[in-house]
């Protein structure tokens, strides 16, 4: 967890932090064989990942559109 203390939507401005927080999403995320054995996603931990990497992606879209 000392990585991702840094990590948040306002911050992660590159790939790399990007890319950070989605593999942090993906080991949020449950696989069906484990959801049976009662392990549970934490809805808002998902979605607080999910922010750093939409905000990322929109940053990056934006600064492609305004370079000439």
């Amino acid at each position: 967890m000392t990585g991702e203390a840094k990590l948040s939507p306002e911050r992660a401005r590159n790939l790399a932090e990007a890319l950070a927080a989605y593999n942090l999403l993906m080991d949020e995320i449950v696989p069906e064989s484990q959801y049976y054995r009662g392990k549970r996603e934490n809805p808002e931990r998902v979605a607080y990942l999910g922010n750093i990497i939409e905000r990322a992606a929109a940053r990056r879209r934006e600064a492609e559109r305004t370079t000439p």
